[in-house]
């Protein structure tokens, strides 16, 4: 899921609509949710996060979907804002 979620969060397309959606600026979503950003934070950080940023994932034959939510994101960019 996690490296998924990293494509996800990182593929131009995606980082628009929910750029468009929190009314937050892509830059600042790309910086955010950057590879260094994953290998800077604990385990324990990285699980949190997952929870934030994903609602549901389902997984079939050959295939995984993962629902994210937006709200999580804007929290995230929020909190380390200091806001």
């Amino acid at each position: 899921v996690l490296v998924e979620l990293k494509k996800i969060l990182a593929a131009p397309e995606i980082v628009l609509a929910v750029a468009k959606k929190t009314r937050e600026r892509p830059n600042d979503i790309i910086e955010m949710f950057s590879e260094r950003l994953w290998e800077e934070i604990t385990p324990v950080e990285r699980q949190r996060l997952v929870q934030l940023l994903v609602e549901r994932v389902t997984i079939n034959e050959g295939d995984i979907k993962i629902e994210i939510r937006t709200t999580g994101i804007k929290s995230i960019l929020e909190e380390h804002r200091g806001e």
